[in-house]
């Protein structure tokens, strides 16, 4: 009986050590950028995987429309550390893609691109 305590008790402190190593890795490792970024305002999410999880759900549409009503029609959400930037609303969107469309015209080529759509030139990535 009392090996089995000692070893629960040996578990749950490794347990423990490694939900605080976790906690310590992420803090460290996936530090946010410290840039001059005018991002819009973004919600509490989850550590690491962000909303990941938001997608998964049958109520994705009711939820971000619960969140586009609460923080304005920009959002700035995290999947897995990468910061996606939401639209919810038509005058947001007439104002990036038609008023500020030269800056949009001169954004870099993702790598994915380069290799499924003929060198980066095709419909969605014409030259400006």
């Amino acid at each position: 009986m009392e090996a089995i305590i000692v070893e629960f008790q040996n578990c749950f402190i490794f347990i423990l050590l490694l939900f605080f190593f976790s906690l310590l890795s992420d803090s460290f490792f996936f530090k946010k950028p410290k840039g001059n970024f005018d991002l819009p305002p973004s919600p509490p999410s989850l550590p690491i995987i962000g909303y990941l999880e938001l997608f998964f759900s049958s109520l994705t549409q009711k939820y971000l429309q619960k969140l586009s009503s609460k923080y304005g029609p920009l959002l700035n959400l995290r999947i897995f550390n990468v910061p996606i930037i939401l639209v919810s609303s038509a005058s947001m969107v007439y104002e990036i893609f038609r008023v500020n469309d030269v800056n949009f015209s001169s954004r870099g080529v993702a790598a994915i691109d380069e290799s499924l759509a003929f060198g980066s030139s095709g419909v969605i990535h014409a030259p400006y």
